[in-house]
């Protein structure tokens, strides 16, 4: 047999560390092993809870728990309790241990001193099995999913599907021929057709199996007759093919079962209605007829017959040329062709002669006629015989010179909405050919409150009036509604009732009313608007202005009309410059507002006004308004306000200065102090550290006194003159010690920016006491950045020597340490430090402003 292909994993258990070696060194001689020791019963049970393990081989003397314990653990794990367990052991060599290690599921029983040729063969074998095992598990795996898949597409599939034997019995079936018939499976297994087909149909079916089962055909099909659950017989076709599978020696018979129940009801119910569609054309009164592409006539109506003179079994098949004159048939075709290449419904008025020698004028309304694709494959005509109606139009063409040189549109209707006459006036207005209004518009389409069903209606409703006149909605060819008057007479001609229409377009006497209207709204608006109004024309010519404008610049309207904006409105301290391009912007559709000193013409005074410049639509044209209020006093309280707010912020620079000074007098006493104490070093200290610390507060003020607002100071720049002083202060050589800043662009109150600046005074001034002694280079890094909330981290760190071990912010006795925790809970903040990982310390202070 040839060795395994796949890959095993072999766990060797026992408690002997020389064992486990020898045995994975023999058993690794085996190709596509992996060899997993465990030296405890625990450490086996660990390994087989994380990873799969095809053969287990077990030492029995363990200390703490033994083999066969293991072994009885090992059953009880889901994942490993079918695994092999081989026992190996040098001392339980005797029956009864035997039996036990097969009873806890052992599959062999090996004692030591161990053969390896004979532990190597014992293994092949098992991993033999294994692998047999998982081929059998694969092919059980492959034909599950086939007989799941197979079992899912029978109950899947809509149509009914059955397997039989070469007896004719069924063997399968799926849940739609169960439902069909309305038998389960087990109810039909072993049945023949005979319990489900109708009688006359089974010795067909019968002999269709023998066929198919002889071989003589491959497939057949037949619709017959089965009987459903219900009991009621639905049409079916059956098709049927011969099934063999040479593994099993079967042959049966494989069918699909085909409802037509429905399909042959259609059939019928089409029959009918084709029967009942020729009846319901034959009592058409107009005639009807359909054409193919080519011309030939495929059917028609009994009017038609009576045109031609033909049946309709004769018609069909047959031209125009067949049934026409020719002059007539070839007239009848170039109306056909043209209908076709444009694929639009056309209308044409013809004279036709009847068999009985009667003339007729006919209007043929030809039309696409398609197929269920909707590909034109033909047309279909049907023609009213409009004689009468011709010969009324012809009657009244006698009046119609008189009507047609009326400057007022004149129809004539009939109570159908089909017009007989229009004269030019009616064209003009509607848009319509007078041709066009007579032959292919009605009443409709040009008056929209009538429509192809109520027009008989409200026709017949409103002939007793009379004559009468109304405002109606009318529609031109275009689709343009217009206001129009219509007077109507109701007329009798004949036997024809008609309708005689005088039409008049209201549409500029209504508009002139509606731009009165505008006019007296707008001229109402303007002289109620509190604000002075001026109206000029595009180039700057006032044409209108309002009462308050009369009012504020005490002049007439004769007068405001003369006068010019720059030369006798304006103040002369104007910035005139500005107003050609600002005319300019508004022109091109920009509002702009700006304040001006204005005069008065006649007594000069001035005054100051706030201006609007607005390009609006008045009269059909585009003109400038401008709105002028009056704004003196609010500008001189404006003026007063903004100077007390000037002198404010030069007496608080003042009050920032003299503070800075006065700071400064401290530091310089305190340094004068320092010289005089020269000889004790710890005073001297002391008194450099408050001088530090003063000059941080100086330094805050001498930065608002120079800021350009008195409320918030940068502190980027803060930090970097906080570090040249402290630089000066501790002499310390900017050459050895690298300084680094990384402040972000921000902002702070005094508030803030005091405790902030003391703390970052403390901080720089430890690490340039501290952190660089005895070292001739090194680097000082500060760091602020805004974070999330609408709080700031502040770092400070070096490469210097670090803290000291077990160094804390409180408790060290320090002013400085103390001065750090105390300002940084003042701004709602928290301390750490601590030492880097090379060299140096840091300390973070994360603070929110105050």
């Amino acid at each position: 047999m040839a060795p395994p292909q796949a890959g095993y994993t072999l766990l060797s258990v026992d408690d002997n560390s020389f064992n486990l070696f020898s045995l994975q060194a023999l058993l690794e001689q085996l190709p596509q092993c992996r060899v997993i020791n465990a030296s405890s019963g625990q450490e086996a049970l660990e390994i087989l809870g994380r990873e799969p393990v095809d053969l287990i081989l077990l030492d029995i003397q363990m200390p703490v728990m033994n083999g066969f314990e293991l072994a009885q653990h090992i059953k009880v794990l889901p994942q490993a309790m079918d695994v092999p367990i081989i026992f190996l052991t040098a001392f339980y060599k005797s029956e009864e241990f035997v039996r036990q290690g097969f009873d806890v599921g052992a599959v062999d029983y090996l004692t030591k001193p161990l053969d390896n040729q004979q532990l190597l063969n014992k293994v092949r074998m098992y991993l033999r099995l294994i692998e047999k095992e998982r081929q059998l598990r694969q092919a059980n795996t492959r034909l599950r999913r086939e007989l799941e898949f197979n079992r899912q597409l029978m109950e899947t599939i809509p149509l009914p599907l059955f397997l039989k034997d070469a007896d004719g019995c069924y063997l399968e079936v799926n849940p739609a021929f169960e439902e069909l018939v309305g038998r389960t499976m087990p109810e039909l297994l072993g049945k023949t057709c005979r319990e489900v087909i109708a009688a006359k149909w089974c010795k067909t079916c019968e002999d269709h199996d023998q066929r198919l089962l002889a071989g003589k055909d491959q497939t057949l099909s037949c619709e017959m007759q089965i009987q459903r659950g219900d009991g009621s017989w639905a049409d079916v076709v059956f098709t049927k093919s011969r099934i063999e599978v040479h593994e099993d020696d079967f042959t049966g018979i494989v069918g699909v079962l085909t409802d037509v129940t429905e399909r042959n009801r259609a059939q019928q119910e089409i029959t009918t209605q084709k029967a009942l569609l020729e009846s319901l054309l034959d009592s058409i009164p107009d005639i009807i007829f359909i054409k193919d592409g080519d011309g030939s006539y495929l059917g028609c109506n009994r009017a038609f017959e009576q045109l031609v003179g033909a049946k309709r079994a004769e018609v069909v098949g047959k031209t125009d040329y067949d049934l026409f004159e020719q002059e007539l048939a070839a007239e009848f075709h170039r109306q056909d062709r043209v209908m076709l290449e444009h694929g639009q419904a056309r209308r044409h008025d013809d004279w036709v002669t009847y068999p009985d020698g009667r003339r007729a004028m006919m209007d043929t309304l030809k039309t696409p006629y398609c197929d269920e694709h909707g590909q034109m494959i033909g047309l279909i005509g049907v023609a009213r015989d409009i004689t009468e109606r011709e010969q009324l139009r012809q009657q009244l063409e006698q009046l119609s010179f008189t009507l047609d040189n009326s400057v007022e549109a004149v129809l004539i209707h009939s109570i159908e909405g089909e017009f007989v006459y229009a004269n030019r006036a009616a064209s003009e207005l509607y848009g319509y050919t007078v041709e066009e209004l007579r032959r292919d518009v009605r009443l409709w389409h040009v008056d929209r409150q009538f429509n192809p069903e109520n027009t008989r209606k409200r026709l017949l409703a409103v002939r007793n009036k009379g004559y009468f006149t109304q405002e109606v909605e009318n529609c031109t060819r275009d689709g343009v509604v217009f206001p129009g008057e219509v007077r109507v007479q109701n007329m009798q001609y004949g036997d024809q009732e008609l309708f005689l229409v005088f039409v008049r377009d209201l549409t500029q006497e209504k508009f002139a009313r509606q731009r009165r209207r505008e006019l007296l709204a707008k001229k109402t608006i303007l002289e109620n608007m509190n604000d002075a109004i001026f109206i000029h024309d595009v180039n700057g010519q006032i044409l209108e202005v309002n009462e308050n404008m009369l009012r504020m610049y005490g002049v007439s309207a004769e007068e405001a009309l003369s006068f010019d904006i720059a030369r006798d409105y304006s103040a002369p301290d104007n910035d005139f410059t500005l107003l050609p391009t600002m005319w300019q912007q508004v022109v091109q559709g920009e509002v702009r507002r700006f304040e001006w000193h204005a005069r008065r013409p006649h007594d000069g005074s001035s005054f100051y006004v706030d201006v609007i410049l607005r390009k609006i639509s008045l009269d059909e044209r585009d003109v400038i308004l401008a709105s002028v209020r009056d704004i003196t006093e609010q500008k001189q309280l404006r003026d007063n306000t903004l100077a007390s707010l000037k002198e404010k912020e030069m007496l608080l620079k003042e009050i920032h200065h003299r503070v800075k000074n006065n700071m400064q007098i401290v530091s310089s006493l305190l340094n004068l102090q320092s010289l005089h104490s020269s000889d004790d070093a710890r005073v001297v200290e002391v008194l450099e550290e408050c001088q530090s610390r003063i000059r941080s507060m100086a330094l805050i003020h001498e930065k608002l006194y120079q800021s350009d607002t008195l409320a918030r100071i940068d502190f980027a720049g803060y930090v970097r003159t906080l570090c040249q002083n402290l630089f000066r202060t501790y002499k310390a050589n900017a050459q050895a010690i690298s300084l680094e800043v990384d402040v972000a662009d921000v902002t702070f109150s005094i508030n803030t920016a005091i405790p902030l600046g003391l703390i970052l005074n403390e901080l720089i001034s430890n690490a340039l006491k501290h952190a660089f002694a005895d070292r001739e280079k090194g680097v000082l890094f500060i760091r602020l950045q805004p974070q999330s909330g609408g709080r700031y981290l502040l770092e400070v760190q070096d490469d210097g020597v670090g803290f000291p071990a077990g160094f804390l912010l409180q408790g060290q006795g320090s002013l400085g340490m103390e001065l750090i925790h105390t300002l940084s809970e003042q701004l709602s903040g928290s301390v750490r430090l601590g030492n880097t990982h090379d060299s140096g310390g840091y300390v973070v202070v994360e603070f929110e402003e105050a």
